[in-house]
């Protein structure tokens, strides 16, 4: 019984280290794209979730533009649609008043502070990077003012200014909240009234983004994985780059 077990943890372990690779060699595919986005969570578990909640949201208002004029109208689709410009816009007059250097910054041209392939590549190869590649020009326009927010309070963080990162939270967590009622609204219309006869969209086989360091509940060696937080707007904690 006790050779069983062993047996069991080793191979349990082999495949932990399987997914890990698989799922670096996913980031490293990722950095070739030239859309693709890579994110340093901040604020630990919250950092992390709210980049799942922004691939979420891609995923799902992809499903929602494939529907709009078939199942579901127009007039509600853009109610959606406008929410999101809202949100973009906001983030980023955020961003503009607490970064000087982007004051006069236009979000339509996000990739000017994305990074480089080879900056990509660097960043795939830390564990704790969470890689997206927006299949939306909004989504691109939020995830790069996400990005450029992370990287300052990363700054000021350095420099103990936590006024200032408390300001810098707030926004955080008001994109966070944001994105998730967005997401509720877009479920909404695909999972609402049906046409006769017609059933409703399915999301199997689909698979949620990983965790950095935790894929199937397991941890990297000598660390905790990070939880996710369903909880919103809890106080901001600190963060190590």
């Amino acid at each position: 019984m006790e050779q069983t077990a062993i047996e069991t943890q080793k191979n349990e372990e082999q495949e932990r280290l399987l997914r890990q690779q698989k799922r670096f060699e996913r980031k490293l595919s990722d950095a070739l794209e030239p859309d693709s986005i890579f994110i340093i969570p901040v604020g630990g578990r919250m950092g992390i979730e709210l980049v799942i909640n922004l691939t979420g949201l891609d995923r799902e208002l992809n499903k929602l533009k494939r529907q709009v004029a078939f199942r579901i109208k127009y007039e509600d689709a853009v109610e959606v649609f406008k929410e999101l410009d809202d949100t973009v816009h906001k983030l980023w007059e955020n961003i503009k008043s607490n970064v000087p250097s982007l004051h006069s910054f236009k979000p339509e041209k996000w990739r000017e502070v994305n990074d480089s392939k080879e900056k990509k590549l660097l960043l795939a190869n830390r564990k704790i990077s969470m890689c997206l590649v927006p299949r939306d020009e909004k989504i691109g326009q939020l995830a790069a003012g996400i990005k450029v927010l992370n990287e300052k309070i990363f700054e000021l963080q350095s420099i103990s200014s936590y006024e200032e990162v408390k300001k810098l939270a707030a926004i955080h967590n008001e994109v966070n909240t944001a994105m998730l009622d967005i997401n509720k609204k877009i479920q909404k219309l695909i999972n609402g009234p049906q046409v006769s006869g017609e059933k409703g969209p399915q999301t199997t086989g689909e698979k949620g983004p990983q965790v950095p360091g935790e894929e199937k509940g397991t941890q990297a060696p000598g660390e905790k994985g990070p939880q996710v937080s369903r909880e919103k707007n809890l106080p901001f904690p600190n963060a190590k780059k």
